[in-house]
């Protein structure tokens, strides 16, 4: 993400991507969707500012500034129209330019600092998120762990790191990662629509210009369609028999993790390539086991933390190199 929002390689030994990404994991967990009590009561903020979030809101912001200013502002200086191509800010800094002479421009550094903060929410813990869940989901069914690195070896060699087309290659594994999506819905609400006309939804009349968000759990949760939506089963999403033997997916049209129609999520082709990359990478060398001393408080749980996206609550992992 930082590649394509800045064209540059951040360096390794640089601190500043994980700070931000620490930051967006404590404002992911201080707001819920509504907002959190201080978007309830905002007076909150003058009479306890820690503890209402208002102090983390201005630390979020006061750090973003910090992290991307210097980058737009190099940007700035090194600007020419061949470069708009080269990256996001490049590409927003010639919009800005032809529509400086619009007196109702939109196009501004501080919109375009937002727009890399929804990207980076968006898909700095999204992915990761889903990562964390699917290792905890190995402890927690062995039995599908054995099933996926019996696929993974008998189909990659072991100094073969994992490519996108060995997808169809490995329908179980892929299955896998379907149904911890579908099962999880980390993001519990879908991004807004605005409907364009007067229309009837499920019966209720929706005036011109509604806001209509779509719950993701009444979808992936739905029994009339899924029969057993409550269990965990990749098998759903794989056909059986002789002729079928686990290759095509089915379904898939009732996942909505990465939303629906033209505004979908443009993160889904690097995220759905992240999670099948780094998963099918671990387990090829890893085997995940529970602690032989396991700590009460730290058992795996399928109940997830509330915030503006879900997470799994801390729990711990062994991780034995199968090499």
């Amino acid at each position: 993400m930082w590649t394509f929002v800045t064209g540059t390689r951040i360096p390794r030994e640089d601190d500043r991507l994980q700070r931000l990404l620490r930051l967006l994991q404590d404002r992911s967990k201080a707001f819920d969707m509504s907002g959190g009590v201080l978007c309830q009561l905002p007076w909150l903020r003058f009479i306890v500012p820690e503890w209402s979030g208002y102090n983390l809101l201005r630390r979020f912001n006061l750090e973003l500034n910090e992290f991307f200013a210097p980058t737009i502002a190099a940007h700035h200086r090194n600007f020419s129209d061949d470069k708009a191509n080269d990256d996001l800010i490049y590409g927003y800094i010639k919009e800005m330019r032809d529509r400086q002479d619009d007196p109702e421009t939109t196009f501004t550094d501080r919109q375009l600092t937002m727009i890399i903060l929804d990207i980076f929410i968006a898909g700095g813990q999204t992915t990761s998120t889903t990562l964390d869940l699917a290792f905890m989901m190995m402890i927690v069914r062995p039995d599908i762990q054995a099933r996926i690195r019996k696929e993974i070896d008998e189909t990659l060699r072991p100094d073969e790191l994992p490519q996108q087309t060995d997808r169809s290659q490995l329908p179980y594994t892929d299955a896998f990662l379907l149904e911890v999506q579908r099962f999880f819905h980390i993001v519990p609400v879908s991004g807004p629509r605005r409907t364009l006309s007067d229309c009837t939804l499920g019966g209720y009349r929706l005036p011109k210009n509604t806001t209509v968000l779509i719950g993701l759990r009444t979808v992936h949760m739905d029994p009339d369609y899924w029969g057993d939506p409550e269990e965990f089963r990749p098998e759903r999403f794989l056909e059986s028999g002789k002729d079928a033997p686990g290759k095509a997916h089915l379904h898939t049209d009732r996942l909505m993790f990465f939303g629906i129609g033209k505004r979908r999520c443009l993160g889904e082709v690097l995220a759905r390539a992240c999670l099948f990359t780094f998963f099918v990478g671990v387990m090829q060398k890893f085997e995940l086991l529970k602690p032989m001393e396991q700590d009460p408080e730290l058992e795996p749980s399928i109940v997830l933390r509330p915030g503006i996206t879900l997470s799994p609550k801390p729990y711990e992992v062994v991780f034995r190199s199968r090499l």
